[in-house]
């Protein structure tokens, strides 16, 4: 168990070194301008649904863009594809911003050509030259998915093609072999409608998933643990808005490294606005155990009625959020009347809310009304409640996680702002000194949270006995 802990902070720092690798070494040997978005679940989907998401997908790319002051020159779309193209000293940081948006699969950076056979030979000849020496195996895979463009040429004449002129560039006893299977360096070529691309890097994404939709949205009942951040990432996963509500106590010792993560998460949400809320528990949880002293309940098994009343209360706080939304976003912007501008960009219909354990509304009601009947309180009794205590229904998935799977869900989101940050510094941005000031905080927040979770604090990420004792 140990070494299956341990063994997630060597793939943080190897990671750390692959996308340095990646945009501090590939990116410099091209003069790369383009990026090609793969697709996740979105190709799965009808033409309908397929189009609307793929929308979204570019309005959120956009958006995460613009946080970081890159635009985009031009922008292509076909089946199974989407095409991005930046200015020279913008292709690495837009890269990196497209790999953090939920709805992509992965991405390359391509070269771009027409679709005539001469060029596509030269322009891979020429892209295959600094990355490929003698005595190598080289592979091309090609793709032609328009027909049309090439329709004397197949795919295999065309790899055969691209592959002797590349192996030719060397002298006979340099010259290497062309193996399709496991090259040293396999290129890609695909032939599609607009133009011809060219590449050999497939970067995976951080997310994949569903791009996040302005139609869908929830709320998160968070207690300041690891896997309530975790299910709320994993949601975001699923294309939906999320706003976190979380209930601070003075039990929880995870609770700055809890809002480190959300500050850091804050940076890679694909909208213009995120909104948390944070609430402090522990002095209603000391009302409640002071009226169960009233009541003469206090020694009788007082979790058996802190448990449910507790949960009563969060619910009901999680109610007024969703009924008055609009007026808790106002006060946070400070505005003093909601415009129909305003409410386009940042009102979204909350449907649900997310808990990492379920209510039993038995109980609750024989303690509400007095009813005196046996009630008990299973956690894991029930996953779906309806309107019984809010207006709208309350989604709660029983969401139980290996602790080494949310550990990679933190360490990824460290991974992602540090290479942010670096990509940021090195393109020359213009920032402010207070975005600086935050940048720095976060950082040193980051490396707190990277050490104590190295000594120890990670073995507890998901401990579930403790954290009920907690709460």
């Amino acid at each position: 168990m140990l070494r299956d802990f341990l063994m997630q902070f060597v793939y943080f720092s190897q990671k750390i070194d692959y996308f340095n690798k990646i945009f501090h070494e590939y990116y410099d040997k091209f003069t790369f301008t383009n990026v090609l978005v793969r697709f996740s679940e979105i190709g799965t989907k009808s033409n309908k649904v397929q189009f609307r998401m793929v929308n979204n997908l570019r309005k959120s790319i956009k958006s995460l863009l613009e946080k970081v002051n890159v635009k985009y020159t031009r922008y292509y779309q076909e089946k199974g594809r989407i095409v991005f193209s930046f200015r020279n000293e913008d292709v690495k940081l837009g890269s990196f911003v497209i790999l953090n948006t939920p709805g992509v699969a992965s991405i390359s950076p391509v070269i771009k050509t027409d679709f005539k056979m001469d060029n596509i030979i030269q322009r891979s000849v020429d892209f295959a030259q600094p990355i490929f020496g003698p005595n190598k195996e080289i592979g091309v895979k090609v793709r032609v998915v328009d027909k049309s463009k090439l329709p004397s040429e197949d795919p295999k004449s065309i790899s055969q093609a691209v592959s002797r002129a590349i192996l030719s560039k060397f002298p006979p006893e340099k010259r290497g072999l062309v193996n399709i299977a496991s090259p040293d360096l396999k290129i890609y070529i695909e032939i599609r409608s607009d133009f011809t691309y060219i590449y050999s890097l497939k970067i995976d994404a951080f997310h994949s998933g569903l791009p996040v939709e302005k139609q869908r949205a929830s709320i998160g009942n968070c207690l300041n643990r690891f896997h309530d951040f975790d299910a709320m990432v994993r949601i975001v996963r699923r294309g939906q808005h999320i706003v976190p509500v979380t209930f601070l106590t003075n039990r929880n010792k995870n609770s700055k490294n809890y809002q480190t993560l959300w500050n850091t998460f804050r940076i890679f949400y694909p909208k213009q606005h995120f909104f948390s809320f944070i609430i402090n528990l522990e002095k209603y949880l000391s009302k409640i155990k002071q009226r169960l002293i009233d009541l003469n309940l206090e020694n009788n098994n007082s979790m058996k009625y802190m448990c449910p009343l507790c949960r009563t209360f969060r619910f009901a706080v999680i109610t007024e959020v969703m009924l008055n939304q609009r007026e808790i976003i106002l006060k946070l912007l400070k505005k003093e009347k909601w415009d129909k501008q305003l409410s386009s960009n940042i009102h979204y219909t909350i449907k649900g809310s997310k808990n990492s354990k379920s209510l039993n509304l038995r109980y609750l009601r024989g303690i509400v009304n007095g009813s005196g009947e046996e009630c008990y309180c299973p956690e894991n009794s029930k996953i779906w409640i309806s309107n019984t205590i809010t207006n709208q229904p309350i989604f709660e998935p029983n969401y139980i996680l290996k602790k080494d799977n949310i550990l990679r869900t933190i360490l990824d989101l460290i991974i992602a702002s540090r290479m942010m940050n670096a990509l940021y510094n090195s393109s020359n941005k213009n920032s402010s000194k207070k975005q600086t000031e935050a940048s720095i905080n976060i950082i040193k927040s980051q490396e707190r949270l990277l050490t104590q979770l190295k000594h120890g604090i990670g073995n507890q990420i998901c401990d579930y006995k403790s954290e009920l004792e907690d709460f």
